[in-house]
């Protein structure tokens, strides 16, 4: 079901790609081991929290001893330490850790809770810098939502049925996959979707088990809007079972991995696509990474690389739009030191900001030069409509406006001057460009070199 709520706080200005589900053929992979600096330590660890969709990574590893250092990696230049936050990292650069946002090394900004009480725990962060995740409030978890223009507020400052929840993940336009959390009940997880555009929330608890019974959780939402989680479902039995969830398709529900049990899958990420991973108990009673699309079913994710001897893949964790995936390993025997693993998917994929784009949905492009300087942009309209494209820095403040009026349904080309609106020259650095056309969102980044 879906309800639509007056905020008590104004919305903030989010951008994202909405577009089709695409389906597509069992991949097969490079894997790629993430060493730490010294593993001379018996208990030396790497682990990759993140990985955006230019294919740049965010982690931890051990630096020297028992000492752990945090760092970046991308599969040409490997990890490079740095004061950055380790747990999050959008397309931007940006990186979050538990309660600060990091502009770039050593430049960062503290997440305060809307009551100036306690720390927040991020645990998500959009290509619009705004975050998502949970503080606690006179005992109780509330989720909470940040951005830098606004500030943080409650979730629940927006209207929902229950106060207790965290957020686990927010998409470029807007969508909030949460989960209500009543300590005082039976029923202790209620899954829910919030768009912070709309004001609409979705009761995927409620959808499933209509008598309030069972718990669901949901804990990503990829950017064309498909969910994935995990919960009982009345009509099987009280069975709890993986699943994915759109608003138009609703539930689909995922098997068991080689024979193993149903309620033993626990999907962690989802893309576009509809792909799905995670960890699942198979038929022998061991723990597996799993990749799962309803095209080609639920698979082993180790069976389908080539991973060095002694690496014994555990689960995976984070799957980017390009379909790149971040694992968990333990190296030596099955409760050795943790290992990260990147999973690169064979023939390669473009990032996303230099796939071509497609008339079948609203997509803006960067590219450069343009004529007399500056940066071209290019961006594709499915349908005629009401577009504005403004340029953002990368704390999300907009300081210029390229386009705003009606354009037809095609592709167009603006040029930006590297300037602010009021005429001086922007800064060097990474920029932000906007295109909003109805409720639909997309971005691109902008490099200007001085």
């Amino acid at each position: 079901m879906s309800r639509s709520f007056t905020p008590a706080l104004a919305a903030v200005c989010l951008c994202g790609l909405l577009g089709a589900e695409v389906a597509f053929t069992q991949p097969t992979f490079d894997a790629f081991v993430i060493e730490p600096w010294d593993d001379s330590y018996e208990l030396a660890l790497s682990f990759i929290h993140d990985i955006n969709e230019l294919n740049n990574g965010v982690g931890i590893a051990n630096i020297s001893g028992g000492t752990t250092a945090k760092f970046t990696w991308s599969q040409t230049g490997g990890k490079e330490e740095g004061d950055i936050g380790p747990y999050e990292i959008n397309n931007l650069g940006v990186t979050a850790s538990n309660s600060a946002v990091f502009w770039g090394p050593g430049d960062y900004e503290l997440i305060p809770t809307p009551d100036s009480t306690g720390s927040p725990a991020i645990v998500d962060l959009n290509n619009l810098n705004v975050a998502v995740g949970s503080a606690s409030a006179l005992g109780e978890s509330r989720a909470l939502v940040w951005d830098p223009e606004n500030g943080s507020r409650w979730l629940d400052d927006y209207g929902l049925p229950d106060s207790t929840s965290i957020a686990y993940a927010i998409n470029d336009s807007g969508r909030i996959a949460a989960t209500h959390h009543l300590p005082s009940q039976f029923t202790s997880e209620r899954a829910f979707v919030f768009d912070l555009s709309t004001q609409e929330y979705f009761g995927l608890h409620d959808m499933l088990n209509p008598s309030g019974s069972g718990i669901t959780r949901v804990l990503d939402v990829a950017e064309n809007g498909i969910v994935v989680g995990e919960g009982t479902k009345e009509a099987f039995g009280g069975g709890i079972a993986g699943f994915t969830w759109t608003e138009t398709g609703g539930f689909t529900f995922m098997p068991g991995l080689n024979g193993g049990q149903t309620r033993r899958v626990h999907p962690r990420s989802v893309n576009s696509t509809g792909t799905a991973v995670g960890r699942a108990l198979d038929g022998q009673n061991e723990w597996r990474a799993f990749i799962w699309n309803p095209d080609y079913g639920m698979q082993d994710l180790a069976s389908l690389a080539t991973l060095p001897d002694g690496i014994n893949l555990q689960e995976a964790l984070v799957i980017n739009e390009n379909g790149w995936i971040v694992a968990l390993a333990f190296a030596g025997d099955p409760f050795g030191p943790q290992r990260a693993v990147v999973f690169v998917p064979q023939g390669g994929t473009a990032p996303v900001e230099e796939r071509t784009p497609t008339t079948t949905r609203l997509t803006l492009k960067a590219s450069g030069p343009g004529e007399g300087g500056g940066s071209r942009l290019s961006f594709t309209l499915p349908e005629a409509a009401h577009v504005r494209v403004s340029i953002h820095d990368i704390r999300g403040r907009r300081i210029t406006t390229l386009v705003s009026g009606v354009r037809a349904a095609d592709t167009h080309e603006v040029v930006w001057n590297s300037r602010l609106a009021d005429g001086r020259n922007a800064a060097t650095g990474v920029y932000l460009a906007l295109l909003e056309a109805g409720p639909d969102r997309a971005t691109a980044k902008v490099l200007v070199l001085r």
